[in-house]
């Protein structure tokens, strides 16, 4: 058996996170939810039995979600020597599993700890079911800043809990590297802070919506997705996606409202994207797929404006439905940190 570190990428649930971000930076243990099957019992019982793990899951929770391939990612595929990405808000930290131990309620009981903020756990309302013992590799670095290249940034924009990341492993790496040496590139941040005013502008100016969305395409294509464009008269469709990019090593679909206007976007948008995606869920569900092989996909909806600013309805919309809204000059930054070759393919149609 090979010894090679995997790298990991695991999220921290907003619902759980007053309890789960101290857990994690002051006393080193990454967490996960799922409480009510938090047991030793459990954990054994299922190991290396997929069927046995989804049965039980089935029967506590009455449904498949899709937050059972991270649970098994947790409590089995991470190993001692992993690394792990941890995306927080404004920074991210990278640690490494100590061990292969996943600790469950009757090893770790934490409803007695005081957290910084004051407050005790009340597991009837906070969800924290599994835990892993970490150590800090390089911590507090700045998300979208001089030390994280592009794949980096972009994988941390995953919402789904937990993905593999061995395929960025190097640029991981790097980060490790960089930010140990205080070797940040900062003639990128410049060149970005100087020109990303400009970049919207020349897109406001110049693009039609046929060739924003394919510029759009071309993004997520440098990205190295497979990117489809939805049929505009589809049988059995709700909602409207504009753009669908597929990254198969991730198992995640992200499907692309596009809007290309100045001012504000509207909650509209978010309502197109969500009902397209539930319904595309709803579809794969009904189908005469094996049940493994449903919903194995993650599906994100995301909004991409070339407008100044999305509507308070938009933002409380989206919030609630986890889509991503990119704005103009987001989106322009986006642009410009992939390079900007090959452009000119916006006018062969």
């Amino acid at each position: 058996m090979s010894n090679e570190r995997s790298y990991w990428l695991h999220r921290i649930r907003k619902q759980e996170g007053e309890f789960s971000i101290p857990l994690l930076e002051k006393d080193n243990f990454l967490s996960i939810g799922c409480y009510d099957l938090s047991d030793r019992n459990f954990v054994d019982q299922c190991r290396d039995d997929w069927n046995k793990f989804e049965l039980k899951f089935k029967n506590v929770y009455q449904k498949l979600y899709r937050s059972r391939y991270s649970l098994w990612r947790f409590i089995y595929e991470m190993k001692k020597g992993d690394y792990v990405v941890v995306p927080m808000s404004g920074k991210f930290h990278i640690y490494e599993f100590e061990d292969d131990n996943v600790l469950t309620q009757e090893d770790k009981d934490i409803s007695c700890i005081k957290f910084p903020n004051g407050k005790f756990i009340n597991y009837e309302v906070v969800d924290l079911g599994f835990f892993r013992k970490v150590k800090p590799v390089i911590k507090d670095v700045e998300r979208g800043g001089a030390y994280a290249g592009n794949r980096l940034t972009a994988r941390m924009k995953v919402l789904q809990t937990n993905v593999k990341c061995d395929n960025i492993k190097n640029e991981i790496d790097e980060t490790i590297k960089a930010f140990n040496s205080d070797s940040p590139i900062n003639i990128q941040k410049i060149i970005l802070k100087e020109t990303v005013d400009r970049t919207l502008e020349i897109l406001r100016k110049n693009l039609v919506p046929n060739k924003f969305e394919k510029l759009i395409r071309l993004y997520f294509e440098r990205l190295g997705a497979t990117v489809d464009n939805p049929l505009k008269n589809e049988p059995n469709k709700e909602g409207d996606a504009d753009v669908v990019a597929t990254f198969d090593e991730i198992k995640t679909s992200i499907y692309i409202q596009a809007k290309l206007h100045e001012g504000t976007t509207d909650k509209w948008a978010v309502d197109q994207i969500k009902s397209y995606t539930d319904n595309i869920e709803a579809l794969e569900n009904s189908s005469d797929l094996d049940d493994s092989e449903k919903n194995r996909f993650s599906k994100i909806g995301w909004v991409i404006s070339t407008a100044d600013n999305f509507s308070p309805e938009c933002y409380r919309e989206a919030s609630k439905h986890d889509v991503i809204l990119i704005g103009g000059k987001e989106f322009a930054k986006m642009l410009l940190e992939t390079g900007i070759s090959n452009l000119g393919d916006l006018n062969d149609d």
